[in-house]
């Protein structure tokens, strides 16, 4: 029988992941940083996503249940109390383009956690759906960081992706998103 070797996201709640992936360090001294987005960029931050995903490699994304009210902030994902954020598949929508698309429907991820980099360079990095008190939603990415220069360039290098997934996609461009029944919003 072949012995199993465990993978960086096995584990029931995200903050033992977290632990794990920032050991010794303690997660509570990282530094965090978020941006928020519209959420009619949810298509386009898509490539953004996917690429985080491919850089940290099998076994360092997953996706995450968020119980009763949780935000999806990494200080939420720290608490080990009696709802703790558990890991989960991950969860996707589908976002119909409308008519100009010929009925092109894209997966959209709802949330997810990434763990990546080495050393002080290692990050964590927490996509959510939020609402704010205008229930209007939105979109936040956060990363958490070691303190210093890695973790500085570690930041900086992801924000940068997205920035520039969203300078050079424009799937809406000339498009009105269609909101239907079809739609998981």
């Amino acid at each position: 029988m072949a012995k199993r070797t465990a993978s960086a996201t096995e584990g029931t709640f995200a903050h033992e992941l977290i632990t794990r992936h920032f050991a010794p360090f303690a997660p509570k001294k990282l530094v965090t940083t978020s941006r928020y987005f519209s959420d009619r960029l949810k298509v386009e931050l898509g490539g953004a996503l996917a690429a985080l995903t491919e850089e940290v490699g099998p076994g360092r994304y997953t996706g995450l249940y968020f119980r009763g009210d949780g935000s999806g902030t990494f200080s939420g994902l720290l608490v080990d109390d009696d709802e703790p954020v558990r890991v989960a598949p991950a969860h996707f929508e589908e976002v119909d383009l409308g008519p100009g698309a010929m009925g092109e429907r894209i997966r959209c991820l709802r949330n997810g956690l990434w763990m990546g980099g080495e050393g002080e360079g290692r990050f964590a990095a927490v996509y959510a759906y939020e609402s704010n008190w205008h229930s209007e939603t939105m979109l936040r990415l956060e990363v958490a960081a070691m303190p210093g220069a890695a973790g500085e360039a570690a930041t900086q290098r992801i924000f940068g992706a997205f920035d520039a997934a969203l300078a050079r996609a424009r799937v809406y461009r000339g498009r009105a998103k269609r909101s239907g029944k079809d739609d998981c919003m």
